[in-house]
């Protein structure tokens, strides 16, 4: 079961509610005990309350600040995390895992790079194990502001003058990087409206996926 404070937080939501809600819809389908791999896992949010559970945690992480409060709380609650900091695709990571979580990074890759880590989870996996992944697709309002501003590198992907990366899934184009995949859930929508600034209130299109990879791969 996942943990109960995350629970009362973040309880389990519609399509577009977010990554914690979706980990807590399909935390059960992840064999109790099993290794479970975050990539971008920001300051733990995810990461703790699944190793407070007994879950085997690896978690990577580019933002040095974050990975020093991740390793931080996991070393007060004296979790065991096995932290990587830098990208997934040059971390020296093993598996197999039982489940990999990509919440909300996969849109700061480059094409390539997306391609790359979608091809290097199919290697992490166990036969079976679950990708548990967010993103966000074309119809973003975000996206006309890229394509307008920012250089394009790739097919719905740009860069800023300052060297961000967003790259947008076309509708449905997840399926296809996944094909053979068991899908357990799909979704794509809008997400909930929210504001990062007094009075602007905005909302994102969301791609979120729950697949679980063939047991013959």
């Amino acid at each position: 079961m996942p943990d109960e404070k995350m629970q009362r937080q973040h309880p389990p939501g519609p399509c577009g509610e977010g990554a914690l809600p979706l980990l807590l819809r399909f935390v059960d389908r992840i064999p109790a005990g099993g290794r479970v791999l975050e990539i971008g896992a920001g300051r733990g949010e995810r990461a703790l309350p699944l190793a407070r559970r007994g879950w085997s945690v690896t978690a990577t992480e580019n933002d040095p600040a974050a990975l020093a409060a991740l390793r931080q709380a996991a070393d007060s609650e004296g979790l065991e995390v096995d932290l990587r900091e830098g990208s997934p695709l040059t971390a020296g990571i093993e598996g197999p895992f039982h489940a990999v979580l990509i919440f909300d990074r996969l849109q700061e890759l480059t094409r390539s790079e997306a391609a790359s880590l979608l091809y290097r989870v199919i290697g992490w996996l166990a036969p079976g194990g679950l990708l548990m992944l967010t993103t966000v697709h074309v119809d973003d309002p975000c996206y006309d502001l890229c394509r307008d501003k920012w250089r394009r590198i790739g097919l719905h992907s740009f860069r800023s003058p300052q060297g961000m990366v967003r790259t947008f899934l076309a509708r449905s184009e997840i399926l296809d990087l996944l094909i053979g995949w068991n899908v357990v859930f799909h979704c794509e929508g809008q997400g909930p409206a929210h504001s990062h600034a007094p009075g602007c209130t905005e909302r994102h299109g969301v791609v979120e996926l729950v697949a679980s990879k063939p047991r013959d791969v």
